[in-house]
C-alpha cells in the first residue's frame, strides 16, 4: 500500500479480461435529471473557458458484474457538460438529488507498458477540464458511436491514437478492472496496452499526435514494482486519482506476488 489508498480510489474489481470477454449492453436514452439540476448544469458551464473544451458526448456507466472470467458493463449517453458539473458539487448533488444523478461518465486510461519495459506517463496541460497540470496516464472518456453499441476497447485504441500517435497494430491491449476515485465517485476502467515502441520512439511521434495540447510534458519510468511504488509515494498529491488508482491496479495485477 502507498498510502490510505481509501482516500483516493477503490477498486471495483480487477483481473486479466480480452475484448471477448467483456460485454456491452447498451441504453439509448439518457438519464432524466431534474430541470433543476439541469439549469445548474448549464449555469457552471457558462463560467468556465471554452477554449480548449468542449461539450462532446460521452457514455455513462449504470451497472457492471464480473467474474474472474468475463465482465458486462450497462452504459447509457450522457456529456461532457454534466461530467465537469458533477466533479465540482458531488456533495449538493448526493443530498438534494441522490448519488444517481452523479455524472458516473465512464473514463479510460491506459498503463503503457513500452518494447524495453517502462511506463509511459504525462503531465497534463494547464488548460484541460480536469485535474490541470497534474501526472497522468494516457486516456479519456468512452465516446458514444454514432452507430451501434461503444467499444470501450475501440474507445482506448482512439484515446492513445489521438494522443500519443500508437497505432492499433503498435499495441495488445487488455483490461485489468474497474475503479472509482473517492472524491467524485467516478468510474474508470484500467486498461495495460503492451506497445512494440521503445519509450523513446513513443514520446517523439507523441510531439505529432491530434491531441498533444493536453499534456505539457511525457516521460517514463521503469516498469518495475520499487520504481513505481517509490514514483507514487514522492508524488502521490499531484496525481490524477484516476491514474493514481490505475497505476495501483497495474501493480496489484502484475506484482501481486513481489508485495
Amino acid at each position: 500500500m502507498i498510502l490510505d489508498d481509501a482516500l483516493i480510489f477503490k477498486t471495483l474489481f480487477n483481473g486479466f479480461y480480452s475484448r471477448d470477454d467483456v460485454d456491452i449492453l447498451w441504453q439509448p436514452s439518457p438519464l432524466s435529471l431534474p430541470e433543476v439540476m439541469n439549469e445548474e448544469i448549464e449555469h457552471h458551464w457558462q463560467t468556465l473557458s471554452k477554449e480548449y473544451i468542449f461539450n462532446g458526448s460521452l457514455a455513462r456507466l449504470e451497472h457492471w458484474a464480473a467474474t474472474p472470467v468475463h465482465c458486462q458493463f450497462v452504459l447509457r449517453p450522457s456529456n461532457y457538460q454534466t461530467l465537469l458539473y458533477s466533479n465540482q458539487h458531488v456533495q449538493h448533488i448526493k443530498e438534494k438529488w441522490g448519488f444517481q444523478y452523479l455524472s458516473r461518465a465512464l473514463g479510460v486510461s491506459a498503463v503503457m507498458v513500452s518494447a524495453d519495459n517502462r511506463l509511459l506517463l504525462m503531465k497534463r496541460s494547464a488548460f484541460v477540464g480536469e485535474f490541470p497540470n497534474c501526472y497522468d496516464l494516457f486516456g479519456g472518456h468512452v465516446d458514444i458511436a454514432e452507430n451501434g453499441t461503444p467499444c470501450v476497447f475501440r474507445a482506448m485504441a482512439q484515446e492513445l491514437q489521438e494522443e500519443v500517435g500508437l497505432e492499433p497494430d503498435d499495441h495488445d491491449l487488455s483490461l485489468l478492472g474497474l475503479i472509482e476515485t473517492t472524491a467524485t465517485k467516478k468510474p474508470e476502467l484500467v486498461f495495460q496496452a503492451k506497445t512494440t515502441k521503445t519509450a523513446n520512439e513513443i514520446i517523439a511521434a507523441a510531439k505529432d499526435a491530434k491531441d498533444n495540447l493536453e499534456f505539457s510534458n511525457i516521460f517514463s519510468i521503469l516498469n518495475r514494482l520499487e520504481d513505481i511504488q517509490h514514483f507514487l509515494k514522492e508524488h502521490c498529491k499531484e496525481f490524477s486519482p484516476s491514474a493514481f488508482g490505475s497505476l495501483c491496479v497495474h501493480m496489484q495485477t502484475n506484482f501481486a506476488d513481489e508485495e
